[in-house]
């Protein structure tokens, strides 16, 4: 069984270049926890660590798409590596083994029939 693989790594960059550049927005717009002062209620504790829970949330969710977008990059980096060693050995592979002539370029041809038939 064979198993072809076709990978598109110029696709690949695209979307490294998507993931990073979503992540660097969602980390640019993570507001900052607000300095306004207010009143202190019974809520006002569970707001505060909620907000810091968004806030942290948000970091790793920037983090984890920009990482995933170096991923990309390194895999498609990968594919094309392997892609170039793959073509290096089959060229050495070629290049080691002359083309053959064209079928039974050598081969003398050596007729048993005589003009009244086969002997």
């Amino acid at each position: 069984m064979t198993a072809d693989l076709d990978v598109d790594t110029d696709e690949l960059r695209r979307a490294a270049r998507e993931l990073s550049a979503t992540g660097a927005r969602v980390a640019a717009e993570t507001p900052p926890p607000p300095t306004v002062t207010v009143p202190r209620w019974d809520t006002s504790g569970a707001v505060a660590a909620l907000a810091d829970d968004c806030r942290r949330f948000a970091a790793a969710l920037a983090a984890g798409l920009e990482e995933t977008g170096h991923d990309l990059l390194i895999a498609a980096a990968g594919y094309d590596d392997a892609d170039a060693r793959a073509a290096a050995r089959l060229s050495r592979a070629t290049a080691s083994r002359p083309c053959p002539g064209p079928p039974f370029s050598t081969i003398p041809i050596v007729s048993t029939a005589t003009p009244h038939g086969p002997r």
